[in-house]
């Protein structure tokens, strides 16, 4: 295992200040995309570990057992992604799921299957089948089924939009469930 340390300077700029991989490199080879089409990888990443970074302080980290990059290096498909949100050196929030695909040009991660939301600060979590990420606008929503609990108090809804932290969030066509005493 080797380490790199890059720092984009194209459209990724002001997106990933520092960037770090850590990576094992495989050849490149053809890949069949969720839609079908068969394009070719750039490169396979095992233990991909970035982070983005606001005035010297890690703002989120986001780790990922594999990543095939694609073709135009604009997309990575992830493996069990987990993303870490951060606040003066803590974590804030954790997101994690079973795949999801990084839009490097959108600044955008939609994760997919089994995803779970914690908020350390809040004391609540999230459960879904999908869920989108805006690094710009540090938002996650969704319009898939959302399962929210804090305090053992459970509301269900069809769609979901929160700052990563879970502070702010609405959820859409709820229903609360209260356990009885």
């Amino acid at each position: 295992m080797s380490a790199v340390y890059l720092n984009f300077h194209y459209s990724m700029k002001k997106f990933i200040l520092p960037l770090i991989l850590i990576f094992n490199f495989s050849a490149c080879s053809d890949y069949v995309s969720n839609k079908g089409e068969k394009i070719k990888l750039n490169q396979t990443i095992t233990d991909l570990y970035i982070f983005g970074a606001k005035e010297g302080t890690a703002r989120w980290v986001l780790q990922s057992k594999k990543a095939e990059i694609l073709e135009n290096n604009s997309k990575a498909d992830l493996l069990e992604p987990v993303i870490y949100f951060k606040e003066n050196g803590k974590n804030i929030s954790r997101i994690r799921a079973k795949k999801g695909l990084m839009d490097i040009d959108k600044k955008t991660v939609t994760l997919l299957g089994k995803v779970y939301v914690n908020s350390f600060t809040e004391d609540l979590s999230l459960k879904t089948q999908k869920l989108n990420y805006s690094f710009d606008k540090d938002k996650f929503h969704t319009n898939s089924r959302v399962t929210v609990t804090r305090d053992k108090v459970v509301v269900v809804g069809e769609g979901f939009e929160a700052k990563s932290d879970l502070s702010e969030i609405a959820i859409y066509n709820q229903r609360t469930q209260i356990p009885q005493k």
